[in-house]
């Protein structure tokens, strides 16, 4: 959803002065258009709720009375705002004033930039905003259904951008290190820098002939897609080389995390997007600002089968028996999640909790015996697979 705050936040509208109705910033705009002289019925009828209303009031200058009575009944039509370019009139009553404050209509008198590329700079934001939520949508099915033939995950992708070739292809996920979801709005406006960001990188590299980049917002971050035929294969490897080192000198990105997935073709579409998420949800862990999938490990492994039934059964075990041992007010899993931070050793545990180390042997032991390993390298591994997944399904959920 498209906000009138959201557009005065660029730089195209930097010359808007607002006159009154502040309350009524946060208006959705649906559309934008140019009132230059219509009755009360067409006012009606052609200018509906949420739009952007832009005027020069050329036909009233002589009668800013009358203007400002046309002003109402837009006002009365619930219209997002009102921005009037300031060739004849430069200010309005105090009438008008409060009459737009109680409707939480905004005003606005503005100099210079031309009404038709307002209008269509609008209709780009909007247009934008509507795919980006449905793009969402499209990506949720490729990622998470399991019911989709190859065929149907690339009908699927083409809807996304009818561009995008099937012979060889990669995905980047680009984000923070938030766990909430967000919403189309909040996503265009915390990624839009970084779309352009990461646009003018691709543009900028030399020996990417044949390589098509697009975009797609999902979740909590935004997806850069590369595709290509399959003759550029090794042009791919190339070009996936100086993007990774030349997005790590981008101011820009550096408190974004960057998962590189690994390249497929057409047939493994679902792969491409989850192995850039996984390698995203490493890279926050791990506090580093880029990961790419053949060097995370075994963390493919665990993060690949997040959304398994053994995975599930097997967490949710573990869970209530930390949940019941810590019955008796020991925070077993706090004690638990610092020991393996500090990769097993007591002191740097029993320093990060405050506790005596003897405290700390005692809550292992005990913790030890919840995992039931026969063998050190048996609980360590368990140990290890728990906090893993414990660590990453916030980052996760919701994305495969």
């Amino acid at each position: 959803m498209i906000t009138v705050s959201m557009l005065l936040s660029k730089k195209e509208f930097s010359s808007f002065k607002l006159i009154c109705g502040e309350n009524g910033l946060n208006n959705p705009v649906s559309c934008a258009g140019f009132f230059d002289w219509e009755d009360d019925d067409a006012i009606k009828k052609d200018f509906p709720p949420d739009i952007l209303v832009f005027t020069t009031l050329s036909m009233f200058k002589d009668n800013l009375r009358e203007a400002e009575r046309y002003l109402k009944v837009l006002i009365n039509n619930k219209i997002a705002g009102i921005a009037i370019k300031n060739v004849f009139v430069n200010d309005i009553s105090d009438d008008l004033r409060a009459y737009a404050e109680a409707h939480a209509v905004p005003i606005f008198i503005f100099s210079g930039t031309y009404i038709n590329d307002l209008t269509r700079l609008i209709q780009n934001e909007i247009d934008n905003d509507r795919n980006y939520s449905v793009n969402e949508r499209i990506l949720e099915r490729i990622i998470r259904s399991s019911n989709l033939s190859n065929k149907d995950k690339q009908a699927l992708l083409y809807n996304i951008n009818p561009y995008f070739e099937i012979g060889c292809m990669a995905a980047l996920y680009i984000s923070d290190n938030s766990k909430i979801i967000l919403s189309a709005e909040k996503l265009t406006n915390q990624y839009r820098d970084v779309i352009n960001c990461l646009n003018n990188v691709c543009n900028n590299i030399g020996g990417g002939k044949g390589i098509f980049n697009g975009f797609a917002l999902y979740k909590r971050g935004v997806f850069l897609i590369l595709s290509g035929s399959k003759e550029i294969e090794r042009a791919m490897v190339d070009y996936l080389s100086e993007l990774k080192h030349r997005l790590k000198t981008e101011k820009i990105l550096k408190d974004y995390h960057i998962g590189v997935g690994n390249m497929y073709d057409g047939n493994n579409i679902e792969a491409m997007f989850k192995s850039a998420i996984i390698s995203n949800t490493t890279a926050i862990l791990e506090n580093e600002q880029i990961k790419c999938f053949d060097e995370i490990g075994v963390d493919s492994v665990i993060f690949g089968n997040m959304r398994s039934e053994y995975t599930e059964l097997f967490f949710k075990t573990v869970m209530d028996s930390i949940s019941e041992a810590e019955h008796t007010g020991t925070p077993f899993l706090e004690t638990l999640l610092a020991y393996v931070q500090c990769k097993g050793n007591i002191e740097k545990t029993s320093e990060m909790l405050h506790q005596h180390k003897n405290t700390v042997r005692y809550r292992i032991d005990k913790i030890n015996k919840l995992f039931g390993g026969s063998d050190t390298i048996t609980t360590t591994g368990n140990l290890f697979f728990f906090t893993r997944v414990y660590k990453a399904r916030p980052y996760l959920d919701q994305l495969i």
